[in-house]
């Protein structure tokens, strides 16, 4: 018994990892931003581009 709730926790573990994963992923190449929609001034927007470090890459 013991065996299978670990099989079934390690399965659930490795599905997390999966979704979390690809949901990143797919939120990251999507083109534009929150705020592209906006009716911002281009100063405005490359101050919080640069507040929540969206102007960086992936890997810093």
């Amino acid at each position: 018994m013991l065996r299978y709730i670990f099989q079934r926790i390690v399965a659930m573990l490795i599905t997390l990892f999966i979704v979390v994963s690809l949901s990143f992923c797919i939120l990251r190449m999507m083109p534009g931003s929150f705020i592209s929609g906006s009716e911002l001034s281009p100063e405005v927007k490359a101050a919080i581009e640069a507040k929540y470090h969206l102007n960086e890459p992936i890997i810093v």
